[in-house]
Order: C-alpha cells, then sequence, then structure tokens
C-alpha cells in the first residue's frame, strides 16, 4: 500500500499540536496551584501565630521578667527605707536634749590644766573601708575595749553605717 503524502503530513500536523496541547494544559494547572499553595501557606502561618499567641498568653499568671526585676527593686527601696527610718530615729534618740545655758553669775573657777572627759556618750558611725582597729586607734581605744563596749563577739564584723560606742561617758 501507497501513503498518501498528505495523510502523512496530517498525521505530523496532529502529533505536534498534541504535544503543545497536554504541555499547555500541564501549565495552566500549575498557574492554578501555585495561588492554592501560597494561600494554604498563608493560612498555615496565621494559624501558628495565633497558637503561640495564645499559648503564651495561658502562662500569663507568671510575672515577666522585667516584673521579677521591678519587684525585687521594690522590695530592697521598702527595706532601705526601713533602715533609714531606723537611723533616723536612733539619732534622735542619741542626740541630747536642749539645755538652757545661764550665765555663771560668780567668776568662774580657773581653768584645770587637763581637759575634763565628757560625760556623754560618744558614737562613731562606721565608714567605707574602716576597721575596728583603725576606729579604736582614731578615738585612742583597743579593739578589745570597743568589742566590750558594743557586745560584738570575737568573730563578728562591723557594718559600713553602724554606730560604735567609743566612750561610755565615765
Amino acid at each position: 500500500m501507497k501513503e498518501d503524502p498528505e495523510l502523512q503530513l496530517n498525521d505530523t500536523w496532529s502529533e505536534e499540536n498534541a504535544r503543545p496541547a497536554r504541555r499547555r494544559r500541564g501549565d495552566s494547572d500549575d498557574n492554578k496551584r501555585l495561588p492554592i499553595l501560597l494561600g494554604v501557606i498563608l493560612v498555615l502561618i496565621l494559624l501558628g501565630g495565633i497558637v503561640y499567641f495564645l499559648g503564651k498568653g495561658t502562662s500569663g499568671n507568671e510575672p515577666s521578667p522585667v516584673e521579677l526585676k521591678v519587684m525585687a527593686l521594690e522590695q530592697k527601696i521598702a527595706v532601705l527605707e526601713k533602715q533609714i527610718g531606723e537611723l533616723q530615729e536612733k539619732s534622735a534618740a542619741s542626740r541630747p536634749a536642749p539645755v538652757a545655758v545661764q550665765k555663771p553669775v560668780a567668776p568662774a573657777a580657773p581653768a584645770s590644766p587637763k581637759p575634763a572627759a565628757s560625760p556623754e556618750k560618744r558614737y562613731h558611725t562606721v565608714q567605707k573601708g574602716e576597721t575596728l582597729s583603725g576606729v579604736g586607734a582614731k578615738y585612742g581605744i583597743s579593739v578589745e575595749e570597743l568589742r566590750k563596749l558594743n557586745n560584738l563577739p570575737a568573730n563578728k564584723s562591723i557594718r559600713v553605717g553602724q554606730k560604735l560606742l567609743v566612750s561610755n561617758g565615765r
């Protein structure tokens, strides 16, 4: 049988047209899938964010680290205010009451060569870097005498701001 050249052309033409038609159909499917895929990804991201923030909100009973630091600072401030109040009370209590001074009518007695010892108790407020031996040297008393006057055990050190009795008025 002899083949007809027109049929060969038609066969060739139909095969070529069939292939691009499949490609076009596949391309159009990919174009439709892309927006759907992006939409699904967007929905997943939104749901993940919602779950994350809702999960974080349920543990709201615990204070945040910043809130914890603020509370700690407030407690320290309260302690310091209490200490300041105590120190003010002690300093007010240790001050002698004002006494009216009257001029003597008779001439004063001649001054003695030795300075008279002060009948008042004297206190020293400990400053940063001071030690018992340094305070004792400043007032001319021994460390043991300082410990006795202030009821300090041998193993206890002094603190900044602490008031030490350095003279008991005898």
